[in-house]
């Protein structure tokens, strides 16, 4: 099969080449692309890859035997806003019909999903975000517009996934009573660890938590949290990375000014495989205050690794990824004293330590691997194929 994948993709991961060449960066860092596009080039498939960056000046393009990487030129939003992305749309388009895939798969609901239904091919929309739970937390007019535009965008489109059960539902509620297959992220199965993490003997408890200094990532609960932990543990550290994060950074200035900056490390931005070593070498509890996600990557990384993750409740797709409490620990509130006593009582039962690390690894075992992902997301792309066809078929009839 031929397929299109248009969306976000970490460049770095799938076209190094063009990406160093040009000065790319990764466009939309989103590694997750790159691993699904790897999978489906493995089990033998031909992939197109159309995307975006704000740093190709010209159409781009990578190609080798079965993969060919397409990057157009991408404005900044106080163009594109004005003409829903009209210049981005149009370049997209003409190179998915020049492509001649057998099926596009649509990444979000904005720009990439507007560009495949232009194109009259089979397509496919995942869906990734909630866009009016993004601008609750975002409030900004470039929020509203995705919000509305987001609306249009999905007029018509008769072929819809959600990477979580919360997207899903929302999404069928908001926009569609028809129901919304959920098809969620996954990682390349490489990444599991063989055992779940030991409880640490001879120091203190290493927590980490990958975010950023925003109202949505709700740091400001997790330094508060981490205060009353360490009235109890002293010897326990923080790790803190994301963007805002960083020595000097506003993360560090707000927690120095309230004296919440104690045994806490402020590491700004890393890379993610550095982000992924610090899991699996020097973590023991992954810590998660974010109020709302529609997936969570990095708890499912977390998970991966055996370490045992403590999340808010109410949290967008968080609960359903910890399975609701089988395979993390649910503060009881969203108050940084019950996520505090929740990591408390965590450190003080070695046994559900253990099992809460192994109920992880193995939901990311039975659930979350990139081959399932694969296999589901095949199934639909025959699916849409064979309506395609018996559409074309009534209508020479």
């Amino acid at each position: 099969m031929k397929i299109a994948y248009c969306g976000p993709i970490s460049l770095s991961l799938i076209a190094p080449d063009l990406n160093d060449e040009y000065h790319l960066l990764d466009g939309y860092a989103y590694p997750f692309g790159a691993y699904y596009v790897k999978e489906l080039l493995r089990l033998g498939h031909e992939v197109v890859v159309v995307t975006s960056a704000m740093r190709a000046k010209e159409i781009l393009r990578y190609k080798d035997e079965k993969l060919e990487v397409i990057v157009c030129p991408r404005r900044r939003p106080r163009h594109f806003v004005f003409d829903a992305y009209r210049r981005e749309r149009r370049d997209m388009a003409q190179e998915l019909k020049r492509s001649s895939p057998d099926l596009i798969h649509a990444q979000w609901c904005y720009e990439f999903c507007h560009a495949a239904r232009s194109t009259g091919l089979p397509y496919l929309v995942t869906l990734r975000d909630a866009p009016w739970s993004v601008l609750w937390h975002f409030r900004s007019i470039y929020r509203l517009y995705r919000l509305i535009y987001s609306y249009y965008t999905l007029i018509g489109v008769k072929h819809m996934t959600g990477v979580s059960d919360y997207i899903c539902d929302t999404f069928s509620r908001h926009y569609s009573k028809k129901e919304i297959q959920i098809v969620p992220n996954a990682l390349d199965a490489s990444l599991l660890v063989q055992d779940a993490r030991q409880v640490p003997e001879g120091r203190g408890y290493r927590f980490l938590s990958v975010s950023g200094w925003s109202r949505l990532k709700n740091c400001t609960a997790l330094l508060e949290a981490f205060g009353l932990i360490r009235e109890v543990h002293q010897d326990a550290r923080l790790s803190l990375v994301g963007f805002g994060l960083e020595i000097g950074g506003e993360g560090h200035q707000w927690a120095k000014s309230r004296g919440l900056d104690a045994g806490v490390d402020f590491c700004g931005r890393m890379g993610h495989r550095e982000i992924l070593d610090l899991l699996e070498d020097e973590t023991d509890i992954f810590a998660y205050t974010s109020l709302n996600e529609s997936f969570c990557m990095v708890v499912l990384e977390a998970m991966a690794k055996g370490v045992p993750v403590v999340v808010f409740p109410e949290s967008g797709a968080v609960p359903w990824l910890v399975d609701y409490g089988k395979c993390g620990m649910i503060a009881n509130t969203q108050k940084p004293e019950d996520f505090a006593q929740s990591c408390l009582t965590l450190m003080a039962d070695p046994t559900m330590y253990r099992n809460l690390g192994t109920a992880g690894l193995k939901r990311v075992e039975d659930c979350f691997t990139m081959g399932q992902v694969a296999n589901a997301y095949l199934d639909i792309y025959n699916s849409i194929l064979e309506e395609a066809q018996d559409e074309e078929t009534r209508i020479k009839a």
